[in-house]
């Protein structure tokens, strides 16, 4: 467990020339082992990050049974280290998953609410929705009369007396038990079950809400996404604002969508967010848009050329946390490419031109979702997919699989680059014991339990891109 010592090293590193021509070498996302991950027995459809009690862990619904070899009955969370159950889980597949606070900020816990096809969770009856408070489900009245494919919570007064409610959309005409109460699409203020209007034609498919002109004068819509054709008693082609009254969206879409988002393509800059939407689609009222679009609150347009297959799932990522890349928007799906280009399954936007996740997936994906496995250290969150494949970049993923940035050897810091923070870590290092003050054992390039000069060249060189 010896040191190097020598005052005359320390100088070398400290005051040495190569020191000024120091760049930030970032570790590039990839898709990371999936042997801690382990694997789900089954297809997973929807994910989100919510505490209950323990800390953040991100909570993964669908149809499987197991996560990583234990009972979980179509849901499941993982803390980063090992998945659990949430109680007894549920009786079928889950579809949808979202977070609501019904007191709106009071003394009351934020709770999760999951949605699909399920009659019964915690072995309760609980008909297609139900609500989970980190210890108990419980059901939401008499539920629905069909399957809910979709969640989203909204605020359709914008802080008036109405608060916050949990939206949910799928197949489905009554709900709390009432005939006719609601078609397609209904709202839970925490203890009863309201209609919105007169709902759509059939089913929904996706929710979400978008504010088209950012913080102008408009107010916030909810935005619906499915089959139908009609909302409101008006001609709506499978997508809708609602905003205690519908709207169509233009001459809306000629297909099926899937999957709804706002993304704000220039981040702090002046062009505020669109919404996109996903599905099995060719043309929007606007002209062409292969399977995914952009509307900007008047008008659609195509995204770079789109997918050559239906889109089923979107999201907003960051890969480098607070780096300088920003966000992009994800697609995942049943698709061979993206924007003219190979991208198996899985492929991101960045405004201005698709890539690939490397080899993507072999099989669909149909459930993107961020998470931050080890939030004590400055490496940004990685991006969780699930779907029905089991290979990612030809690596063993059993239906879900994580991609992004991971400290690498020689980043003192965990933040996913090496510049000269790391370096400033590595003097320490050679001048006292192992580990003090100094994450001495990142410098340790041979692995023989000592930083000297043959682990100072080799990251000298790391550092400086000799």
């Amino acid at each position: 467990m010896s040191r190097f010592r020598t005052r005359g090293l320390v100088a070398v590193i400290v005051t040495s020339p190569l020191l000024w021509q120091v760049a930030v070498f970032a570790t590039p996302p990839d898709w990371q082992p999936s042997l801690a991950l382990g694997s789900l027995d089954g297809t997973a459809f929807s994910m989100v990050v919510f505490d209950g009690g323990d800390g953040d862990e991100l909570v993964v619904g669908g149809s499987f049974v197991e996560a990583g070899g234990v009972p979980v009955n179509q849901i499941a969370r993982w803390d980063g280290l090992a998945w659990n159950s949430l109680g007894e889980g549920v009786s079928s597949s889950v579809r949808a998953l979202a977070l609501l606070d019904v007191d709106g900020g009071g003394p009351g816990p934020t709770d999760l609410y999951a949605a699909g096809f399920f009659a019964s969770a915690g072995g309760m009856p609980a008909n297609r929705v139900a609500r989970w408070d980190g210890a108990t489900w419980s059901a939401l009245g008499a539920g629905t009369n069909g399957p809910v494919f979709s969640l989203a919570t909204f605020d359709e007064d914008a802080g008036g007396p109405l608060g916050e409610a949990l939206y949910i959309g799928g197949l489905f005409t009554t709900a709390g038990g009432v005939v006719s109460l609601a078609n397609y699409v209904a709202r839970w203020d925490g203890a009863a079950w309201s209609p919105l209007g007169d709902g759509t034609n059939t089913v929904v498919l996706a929710l979400t809400t978008f504010d088209p002109d950012g913080p102008g004068a408009a107010l916030p819509g909810l935005y619906a996404g499915g089959l139908f054709t009609m909302a409101g008693g008006e001609p709506a082609a499978h997508v809708a604002r609602w905003d205690g009254a519908w709207s169509a969206l233009g001459d809306g879409i000629d297909g099926d969508v899937f999957t709804l988002v706002a993304f704000d393509e220039d981040g702090a800059g002046p062009q505020p967010a669109a919404l996109f939407a996903g599905g099995n689609f060719l043309f929007t009222g606007d002209g062409a848009a292969s399977y995914i679009a952009r509307w900007n609150g008047a008008n659609w347009t195509p995204v770079g050329g789109g997918t050559n297959g239906p889109v089923q799932a979107l999201a907003v990522f960051d890969d480098d946390g607070p780096g300088p890349n920003g966000a992009a928007l994800y697609a995942a799906g049943d698709f061979g490419m993206a924007g003219g280009a190979s991208a198996n399954n899985l492929a991101r936007w960045n405004g201005g031109a698709w890539s690939a996740l490397s080899g993507g997936v072999n099989d669909v994906a149909s459930a993107l979702g961020s998470f931050d496995e080890n939030p004590g250290n400055l490496a940004p969150p990685l991006l969780f997919v699930g779907g029905d494949f089991n290979l990612a970049d030809g690596q063993s993923a059993n239906h879900i699989a994580r991609w992004g940035r991971v400290p690498a050897d020689g980043d003192a810091d965990a933040d996913c680059d090496h510049d000269l923070d790391d370096l400033a870590a590595l003097v320490p290092c050679i001048t006292g014991p192992l580990g003090v003050p100094a994450p001495c054992h990142v410098f340790d390039a041979d692995n023989d339990s000592d930083v000297d000069l043959l682990d100072v060249a080799v990251f000298m060189a790391m550092f400086t891109g000799a």
